[in-house]
């Protein structure tokens, strides 16, 4: 059975087209001119800000990917009219998503000086909360065939469920001898 996954900020669908082992359930970009020429018409395309979807009605998956705007944090934008407010919104809306989505796997690519911005961290706490553990770094796309430095800031979070182990109250008397005896039947 092939994986299930969503995109949020899902642009032209790039991630989509480097991961054709997903099949790709819903795809949210705000920006309509874009949605209009993504790469996967399978996908349902929801043409909103993450902020306004209800993810709630969405199915639980096993992949979820987030790209939010990175303009307030891009090297490339010396525009000085940066709107953290929005960012931050959109952090707390990629949290509601993974609460409701609850997918096995999250990941989060974007600028490396994303991860200085407040709802970058708020977004690793909540994933901690709701049981992931995280894995985060900065990588060069270069460094996997792609003919281009571009640094990113890539997480990503798996859902694990701690492991218990339970006592079997089921004691061995008699040493070492009697634990082993039904192996080696030959042993005097």
């Amino acid at each position: 059975m092939k994986k299930t996954g969503i995109t949020l900020f899902s642009g032209l669908g790039g991630i989509e087209l480097g991961m054709p082992e997903i099949q790709w359930l819903y795809a949210v970009e705000a920006d309509a001119k874009i949605a209009g020429h993504h790469a996967n018409p399978e996908q349902t395309m929801i043409v909103a800000k993450v902020q306004d979807v209800d993810f709630s009605t969405m199915p639980h998956v096993d992949y979820l990917h987030a790209s939010p705007v990175c303009k307030s944090f891009s090297k490339a934008n010396v525009c000085s009219n940066k709107d953290y407010k929005e960012d931050l919104s959109a952090a707390e809306a990629i949290c509601t998503a993974i609460r409701h989505i609850k997918p096995k796997v999250f990941t989060l690519e974007n600028v490396p000086a994303y991860s200085k911005f407040i709802g970058y961290m708020f977004i690793l706490s909540e994933l901690t909360k709701m049981g992931y553990h995280v894995d985060a770094k900065i990588m060069n796309a270069a460094d996997y065939g792609v003919p281009q430095n571009r640094m990113r800031r890539m997480l990503v979070a798996k859902r694990y469920q701690m492991v218990s182990i339970q006592q079997s109250h089921s004691y061995v008397h008699g040493g070492w001898y009697a634990a082993i005896k039904d192996l080696l039947p030959e042993l005097k």
